[in-house]
């Protein structure tokens, strides 16, 4: 089972995204083409390291596929950004102003379609078994605030932007005969600005939609546990209904032990038709570890692949699913020496 996302993590994730802006503009930004892919990919990189260290996401191929969604956000952002403000049938630049001056509204949609790419990746990874059209939904009403960011950041380009480009002018990281007034007018203030007010929001954002999300679904269960009160949804109801297939109580009662022990399912009345996605989260690598937990807490071995096999490709889905297959490699454990 997942961690739940906390406060601390919303204010982690938010410094991570400001360090990760922070660290290119001083030190990687002079990798041509491939500067293009690095602001994201530090950003996803510092926000996968958050997700797996509060113990949001432990799977390495889903903490690489958040980091590569990501360092493909500002070169689509700046691709639809370039499209709108110069190739679109109806331009949005103005001939013969410096490409300082950005139209706020390919800003606000080259940063609401980046925010899209990292939040959709994100939700589709951390909501698998909910429907798709309502993840989509809610990462388009998130990626909104990307938008704005994306304004925001840019405008504050003669301030914050100025600020920026006076650091690294300090620490020589800047031709010696550049000038403030030449990173304005080229745009360059505004850019290193757009990049630090978007990474450090997304980071904020990223943890706040993930502690709404958690407390939508606390609410949600909240609502059953009250529907199903005094309804016989107990420990020895979720038993005894495996009884008659005589399968050994130890086995049903350790599931119900194991899935209602901590966090918002503590004391939770569970059903052996319960599923995964409805109650507990149907991540599949979630179901999987739980798998594993509920075979060592049953002091039994956990069995070779090929013996697994012939189990067939019946999936997880409800309890009732975890207690026959635990029954199953109960009966199917090596013999004693």
């Amino acid at each position: 089972m997942s961690h739940k996302p906390g406060l601390s993590l919303v204010i982690v994730l938010g410094v991570a995204g400001f360090f990760s802006a922070l660290v290119f503009i001083c030190a990687l930004s002079d990798f041509g083409a491939l500067g293009y892919f690095l602001p994201g990919a530090l950003f996803g990189a510092a926000v996968s390291l958050c997700l797996w260290f509060y113990g949001v996401v432990r799977t390495l191929w889903k903490l690489l596929v958040i980091t590569g969604a990501s360092s493909v956000t500002f070169p689509a952002s700046a691709l639809i950004d370039f499209y709108l403000e110069y190739l679109s049938p109806c331009p949005l630049h103005t001939v013969g102003t410096p490409f300082s001056h950005a139209s706020n509204a390919a800003l606000f949609a080259g940063g609401t379609l980046g925010a899209f790419l990292l939040l959709a990746t994100l939700f589709l990874i951390l909501d698998a078994g909910q429907s798709v059209t309502k993840t989509m939904l809610r990462t388009l009403c998130w990626s909104l605030i990307g938008g704005a960011l994306a304004v925001i950041g840019w405008n504050l380009g003669p301030w914050l932007g100025a600020a920026l480009w006076s650091l690294q002018y300090d620490l020589n990281l800047t031709s010696p005969n550049d000038r403030l007034e030449y990173a304005v007018l080229q745009g360059r203030t505004g850019g290193d600005s757009l990049l630090v007010v978007w990474q450090t929001g997304m980071g904020f954002v990223v943890g706040i939609a993930l502690m709404v999300g958690n407390s939508v679904k606390e609410l949600r269960l909240l609502g059953l546990r009250h529907c199903r009160r005094g309804k016989g949804f107990t420990r020895e109801k979720f038993v005894e209904s495996f009884r008659s297939i005589g399968i050994p109580d130890e086995i049903p009662a350790t599931v119900f032990d194991y899935y209602t022990s901590s966090g918002i399912w503590k004391n939770f009345p569970l059903s052996a038709d319960d599923a995964y996605s409805q109650i507990l989260g149907g991540d599949p690598d979630d179901i999987e570890e739980d798998a594993h937990d509920l075979v060592e807490r049953l002091q039994m071995h956990f069995l070779p692949k090929y013996v697994l096999q012939k189990y067939g490709d019946k999936p997880l889905v409800t309890l009732r699913d975890m207690v026959l297959w635990l029954d199953w490699v109960r009966q199917h454990q090596p013999a004693s020496s």
